[in-house]
């Protein structure tokens, strides 16, 4: 089976590490930005079975990121279907585990149904982004 998993360090506690992944304040700051991208619409149902859409604009281009979640465990575990037809065919399953660590967390990406060279680049891009946001650093 196909897997990417990726690891980051933030010196920021779980439960924020959490919420950056499901409220939508926190989305807008590190996910998919770049100077040229920025989200143009969240729509979040953060709950077993609830669904999720972010729709981003990449340049003029609109790509939707969407799925459904698989199992919600604030702050330790946030699994969830991914689908980007723009990138990739099919849906693709994306697990975050955080971790208390002394500095503040260490966060696991997994995902699993993508060439791991399909999603590497970004993915790191994102949790650095992520952490310079959660560490006060953007």
């Amino acid at each position: 089976m196909l897997a990417l998993r990726l690891t980051q360090a933030i010196k920021a506690p779980p439960t924020q590490v959490f919420d950056a992944w499901v409220k939508p304040a926190m989305i807008r700051q590190w996910l998919f930005k770049s100077p040229r991208h920025k989200i143009v619409r969240i729509d979040i149902d953060p709950k077993v079975g609830g669904g999720f859409s972010v729709l981003e604009d990449a340049g003029g281009e609109r790509i939707d990121h969407f799925g459904t979640y698989d199992i919600i465990d604030r702050p330790h575990c946030l699994v969830f279907s991914l689908e980007v037809p723009t990138h990739f065919e099919g849906a693709t399953r994306v697990s975050i585990e955080i971790a208390a660590t002394q500095d503040g967390s260490l966060l696991t990406l997994t995902q699993t149904g993508i060439e791991p060279e399909k999603a590497e680049r970004g993915w790191r891009t994102m949790l650095a982004q992520l952490a310079r946001v959660l560490e006060g650093k953007f």
